[in-house]
């Protein structure tokens, strides 16, 4: 039997993992739900369904949102994973993770922009965290804030607060939404993930901006704006920055982030990719750079 590693990649909207052998080999796990703890009590459900799909590992590495922010969640992180794990983990934010992957020997920027945003810089001894203050007052630039300001600019619109302009009407087309007075609002209260499906709303204004329409657009860049500023604020200076997060999806905001900040760099390795390694290396594998290299290549095809 073969002894195998695990990789937890933890999201606001979806939970990815990865386990590898000591033989090199690597497949994916079937994705669960967001496990994000702000989100309520489904972020164990969304683990278990992932955790289910394995056997004993001999080490997993897991980045979980919000990790090392509220100290009350953390508690439950940790006893959660230890009941599964004992001390066989390591526990760390998501976007520390994707960090370590994209930059695994050297400093650099990763603005991370999903569900939530934030950026992280530095050296791998010495990083700065920005943003990631939660969707209640921050996360500037994340898909649920390109949601959010939509549906407030969309309703401005109905109320006669802004000049008419059928946005608000494309935007409730694009939802699927009755067009009537209330038909956002009757979505919204209907919502049963509140901030993943808001979030999900960016997806819509990113195709009504490539449709030309000029308020999606100005919503998008505004969102690039916010986003280059977490960037500066977590060390950027013209050095290397990578970007990773659904927002990058919209070519837009990935256009304004070049001409501010200039070409992206490509991450060395994905979150996961790094979690599969560094999860060998912790539980003292005696592997050789083969190994390593054939596990990076199958994980960033995953």
């Amino acid at each position: 039997m073969h002894k195998s590693v695990l990789a937890i990649d933890g999201g606001g909207t979806k939970t990815a993992a990865l386990v590898a052998n000591d033989l090199g080999q690597v497949h994916a796990l079937r994705p669960s739900a967001g496990c994000h703890t702000q989100d309520g009590a489904g972020w164990q459900d969304a683990l278990r369904a992932v955790l289910g799909q394995v056997a004993e590992v001999d080490f997993a590495v897991i980045g979980m949102p919000g990790f090392g922010e509220i100290p009350r969640d953390d508690t439950q992180i940790g006893a959660f994973f230890k009941a599964a794990f004992g001390d066989r983990c390591l526990i760390l934010n998501d976007v520390e993770m994707a960090y370590h992957g994209a930059f695994p020997d050297s400093a650099g920027v990763l603005i991370l922009a999903g569900t939530g945003s934030m950026a992280i810089g530095g050296g791998n001894d010495a990083i700065r965290r920005v943003g990631g203050w939660g969707h209640t007052f921050g996360d500037t630039g994340s898909a649920y804030w390109i949601g959010q300001r939509s549906l407030s600019l969309a309703a401005q619109e109905q109320d006669g607060m802004l000049p008419a302009s059928g946005f608000a009407a494309r935007l409730a087309d694009g939802l699927g939404v009755p067009a009537h007075r209330f038909g956002l609002l009757d979505w919204v209260m209907a919502l049963g993930e509140p901030r993943a499906q808001i979030a999900g709303v960016a997806q819509v204004v990113d195709r009504l901006a490539g449709a030309g329409d000029a308020t999606a657009q100005s919503v998008l860049d505004e969102a690039a704006t916010h986003l280059a500023a977490l960037a500066r604020a977590a060390g950027f200076a013209a050095g290397p920055w990578c970007h990773a997060g659904s927002v990058f999806k919209s070519a837009r905001i990935t256009a304004a982030l070049t001409r501010d900040l200039g070409p992206p760099v490509a991450p060395v390795a994905t979150a996961l990719a790094w979690g599969l390694t560094q999860a060998a290396t912790l539980a003292q594998w005696d592997v050789s750079q083969d190994w390593t290299t054939r596990v990076m290549m199958q994980a960033q095809d995953l």
